[in-house]
């Protein structure tokens, strides 16, 4: 019977340890999120500057595309522009799509419907 009570004892002496593991891992989990988020923050940060630092629409535009992308981890953006008249867009911008994927798609949006 001392074994058995032997091995009960050392399986309970083992259950804080697993349960230490455990609580680590998540916490490595958290840290490695919160340092994904802090480097997305910081790409959109870096947008924001260079946003006031072109004069060029087109490229502060793509800018913007591109940090939209990186913050939220997308593989694809596009960013659509409303032209004077309010309802027609007047540019839009892709980011992460190939020509061959363009092509495939066909037109791009004109202002109404979803792409």
């Amino acid at each position: 019977m001392g074994s058995s009570e032997e091995a009960r004892e050392a399986h309970v002496r083992l259950l804080p340890q697993l349960r230490l593991d455990e609580l680590l891992e998540e916490l490595q989990a958290r840290l490695d999120a919160a340092r994904g988020t802090r480097d997305r923050v910081h790409s959109l940060l870096e947008a924001v500057l260079s946003v006031g630092r072109e004069l060029d629409l087109q490229q502060v535009l793509r800018r913007i595309v591109e940090a939209a992308a990186l913050l939220v981890d997308a593989e694809y953006a596009a960013l659509g522009v409303i032209g004077p008249d309010g309802r027609r867009l007047s540019a839009f911008l892709t980011v992460g799509v190939t020509e061959e994927q363009v092509a495939a798609i066909g037109a791009y949006p004109q202002g109404h419907g979803i792409l």
